[in-house]
C-alpha cells in the first residue's frame, strides 16, 4: 500500500527535521508540498527521497515539490505552464500510472485556469491534483464559495475530475485559530476508485497535513 502525503509547509529547510519524523512515524512513499520557500540558487536534498521542484523564482515564497521514496524509479519532471506546480509520472504496480501534480496557488496572484486546462487536457495518464489552491467552496468543505473557488469547481466539473475532500477543515490560522478548507485532493473516477482512507490530521510542521492511501 503507497501512502500519500499533502502539506503546506511553510518553508521546507525550517521544518525538514519535523517532516522527517513524520515521514518515518506513518511510513510516508510520497509527499506533495506546498510553499516549499525555495529558489533554484539553493541546493535541497531530502535523505531518502527523489525530489522535484517548481520554486516561484529568485525570492524564497511558495513553491512546491514532490518528494518520491528513493525506492521507487527516478522520477523525471513534466514540463507544463502553471507556475509553482511540481509535477511527475507515478507508476504503482497494484494500481495505475497517473499524472501527479503538487499544486500551490499564491491566493494573491490570479487562477491560471488556461494553464491548468492545457495541463490536464494534454496528459496522457488520469491526474492526481494536490495541494494548497487557496480557493473556498462549500463541496470540498468551505463555509461559502468564493470566486476563486467558483473558478476552480468549473475547471474539475468540466474535465470530470471530483474531490476526495471530506469537509474537514485543512488549515488553520495560527493567529485567530480560525479554520478553512483550500486545500483540494482530486482525481477523475478510475483514479479515485484507487485512493482510500483520505484524511486530515495535525503534524508537528505548521498546519495540517491531508493523508491518503
Amino acid at each position: 500500500m503507497t501512502k500519500v502525503l499533502q502539506i503546506n509547509i511553510r518553508g521546507l529547510r525550517s521544518n525538514q527535521a519535523e517532516l522527517e519524523f513524520f515521514i518515518a512515524s506513518h511510513n510516508i512513499d510520497i509527499v506533495c508540498i506546498s510553499e516549499t520557500n525555495l529558489t533554484p540558487a539553493i541546493d535541497f536534498q531530502f535523505p531518502g527521497f527523489h525530489i522535484i521542484r517548481k520554486d516561484r523564482g529568485t525570492t524564497p515564497h511558495g513553491g512546491s515539490a514532490i518528494l518520491i521514496r528513493a525506492t521507487y524509479p527516478t522520477p523525471s519532471p513534466i514540463q507544463h505552464g502553471i507556475p509553482e506546480t511540481a509535477c511527475t509520472d507515478i507508476s504503482i504496480p497494484s494500481c495505475m500510472t497517473f499524472r501527479l501534480f503538487s499544486v500551490y496557488l499564491s491566493p494573491t496572484h490570479p487562477i491560471p485556469l488556461d494553464e491548468l486546462k492545457a495541463a490536464i487536457s494534454s496528459s496522457p495518464h488520469p491526474v492526481l491534483l494536490c495541494g494548497d489552491f487557496n480557493a473556498k467552496c462549500t463541496i470540498w468543505g468551505g463555509h461559502s464559495t468564493d470566486p476563486r473557488g467558483a473558478a476552480i469547481l468549473e475547471l474539475l466539473d468540466s474535465n470530470n475530475i471530483f474531490t476526495l475532500n471530506n469537509g474537514a477543515m485543512t488549515y488553520s490560522s495560527d493567529s485567530s485559530g480560525s479554520q478553512s478548507a483550500i486545500d483540494i485532493t482530486a482525481a477523475p473516477s478510475r483514479l479515485i476508485r484507487q485512493i482510500h482512507n483520505w484524511q486530515v490530521q495535525p503534524t508537528p510542521p505548521p498546519g495540517l497535513a491531508v493523508l491518503c492511501s
